[in-house]
């Protein structure tokens, strides 16, 4: 009886592990391994037909895919179009129609029930001919009024674009037309300026002209004249018998020749070009200066007078020359500063001894006279003289004006005067034309130019206006000096021996034998003056910009 509960034990222990294994088993045959469920992915082009030329670039047709999927692209034919297989981009080859397929492929997440996607290119062979843009042409004023004495002119024309202008005038006769424009008026009456536009490469024009009216009307050939004005600032002027010839300012504006009068010439004649007034005696006259319109100025008032009134001079008991102020001068006279004289020679012979100064009269002395004129002689009824120094006294050679300002240049003719012959030989035997006095030319070239140029570039001229300090003269004689005209530097050669002798005796410096400075413009070229030359005689014409010798001459 004591062994059965032990067997009983074993049994029930071998049972409970038997039936412990079996429910292991049965366990692990309910627990099979698990697969994966893919997500549906989708692919698709949202445009299915696509056109293009050959001319157009590279694109990309978008493509609409969910899921991860490696995508490829292809051509069905690539001489229309090659397509990155990676990236889908289209290179146009050329023209017809493929079809570019996207193919995707299932991926580890996603699985394509459809894995395909394609769409046409059409491509069609591009149009090379260029597009041309549209072009324009007009004229804002379309109606011109013109007269006969107008000008060439050109209206404003408005253009778009690089096509060929052409011009037309429908009358000639009224208006020519230049091909850039430009109307040339030819008479009265009326025309049409037409612009006509040609089509070019890049532009097209739809209205190929533009017109404008021009009408011309005769032009009134009256000139018009402006005022002019004429007048004296000193209206009463008072001089001794004993005093020298003078000329008392007149100003005027305009162009219209002067002419002067003296009223009792017995008293004072004056020249009647230059005013200049010459004293014969005691009493009163009127100077008077008029006057006469020119083409383009008039005068309401064409005259302006002054009173001259002489009285007698007190006659000195002595003089520093032999002859008194009031005697008539010769040629050859030597002029001293209380306006006495000295001649040369009394008998008109030509010898060392025939005069001797003191060193008083020399230090008194102020010009040698070259001319002593009538009415019928080459320069008129007046007497000139030349200052005892010239520009060769310290070597200067002198410009008549520098290249390149307005006087070199400048065709002056008020103070032309021209040779009837030039050349060598000529200077003693020509005659001239023109302006013989250059007791004003200075003024003449001064209103010619800019007064800004005047100063230092004109040496000549500035030497002989300078010359009454050069030659330390004082009183009646510190002015009136001035550059010769070509007629009157002629006159100082032919009496070139008489002059230098009494220049000799006086203690100046002689005319030297080379070339002098005339204040007279050549007529034949503005940048030429003329000049004499004193040994051998040569009468020509030098660029003013030569470096020549100058001297001062006055009346007396």
């Amino acid at each position: 009886m004591q062994k059965f509960p032990k067997v009983f034990t074993i049994m029930s222990a071998i049972l409970a592990l038997a039936f412990g294994l079996a429910s292991c088993k049965e366990n692990v045959d309910d627990d099979p391994t698990v697969t994966p469920q893919k997500t549906a992915g989708s692919i698709s082009y949202a445009t299915t037909s696509v056109e293009k030329t050959t001319a157009d670039g590279t694109f990309t047709n978008e493509l609409t895919k969910t899921g991860d999927g490696t995508v490829t692209y292809a051509s069905s034919k690539e001489t229309v179009a090659t397509v990155n297989a990676t990236t889908g981009e289209v290179t146009i080859a050329g023209a017809g129609t493929t079809t570019i397929t996207a193919t995707v492929a299932d991926s580890d997440t996603y699985t394509y029930e459809t894995k395909t996607a394609s769409y046409t290119l059409t491509v069609t062979a591009a149009d090379t001919t260029p597009q041309k843009t549209a072009g324009s042409i007009s004229y804002a004023v379309t109606s011109v009024e013109k007269t006969t004495a107008d000008g060439a002119f050109t209206n404003v024309l408005t253009t778009t674009g690089d096509g060929t202008v052409t011009y037309a005038s429908s009358k000639t006769d009224v208006a020519e037309v230049t091909q850039t424009g430009l109307v040339t008026i030819k008479g009265a009456g009326e025309t049409t300026i037409t612009a006509t536009v040609a089509d070019s490469d890049t532009y097209t024009y739809e209205t190929k002209s533009a017109s404008y009216t021009l009408t011309v009307t005769a032009a009134d050939i009256t000139p018009q004249k402006t005022a002019g004005s004429i007048s004296y600032a000193v209206t009463s002027v008072e001089k001794t018998t004993a005093d020298g010839a003078f000329t008392n300012v007149l100003t005027t504006t305009g162009d219209g020749t002067v002419t002067y009068t003296s009223s009792k010439t017995d008293i004072a004649e004056v020249n009647t070009q230059t005013g200049l007034v010459t004293i014969k005696g005691a009493g009163t006259t009127t100077i008077t200066a008029t006057v006469a319109d020119s083409e383009s100025y008039t005068y309401a008032t064409k005259t302006a007078s002054y009173t001259l009134t002489v009285t007698q001079a007190t006659t000195p008991t002595t003089y520093i020359g032999t002859k008194a102020p009031t005697e008539a001068k010769a040629v050859g006279d030597i002029v001293f500063s209380d306006g006495s004289a000295t001649p040369y020679s009394e008998d008109l012979t030509l010898t060392e001894e025939d005069l001797t100064l003191t060193e008083e009269q020399k230090s008194k002395a102020v010009a040698v006279i070259f001319y002593a004129g009538s009415a019928s002689d080459t320069l008129g009824a007046k007497t000139l003289g030349v200052g005892l120094k010239n520009s060769v006294t310290d070597s200067t050679f002198l410009a008549w004006a520098k290249n390149g300002v307005n006087g070199y240049s400048t065709n002056i003719t008020a103070i032309q005067c021209t040779p009837s012959e030039s050349g060598i030989g000529r200077t003693a035997k020509a005659t001239f034309k023109g302006d013989t006095d250059g007791s004003d030319n200075w003024q003449a070239l001064c209103d010619a130019v800019s007064d800004e140029e005047t100063s230092g570039n004109y040496p000549a001229w500035e030497w002989v206006n300078a010359y009454a300090t050069t030659a330390n003269l004082t009183d009646d004689y510190a002015s009136g000096w001035y550059l010769p005209t070509v007629a009157e530097l002629s006159m100082l050669y032919r009496a070139k021996d008489t002059v230098n002798a009494s220049i000799e005796a006086a203690g100046g410096t002689e005319i030297a034998d080379a070339d002098y400075w005339s204040s007279s413009q050549a007529a034949s070229n503005n940048s030429s003056a003329w000049t004499v030359y004193f040994d051998p005689d040569y009468l020509n014409t030098s660029s003013k910009d030569n470096g020549i010798l100058v001297c001062a001459v006055r009346a007396f």
